[in-house]
């Protein structure tokens, strides 16, 4: 239970963070946010 709980937290984290990134940086560049998302998988 605790482990499922874990990963849970870590992926929700995850998420969290790579939704903040790309509205910081879909500020600053002309890409699209698809094109914003596929980089930060890439990069990740």
């Amino acid at each position: 239970m605790r482990c499922r709980n874990r990963l849970y937290v870590i992926q929700t984290l995850e998420e969290t963070t790579k939704q903040n990134v790309l509205r910081v940086v879909s500020q600053d560049v002309k890409l699209s946010l698809h094109e914003l998302d596929e980089l930060y998988v890439i990069f990740k």
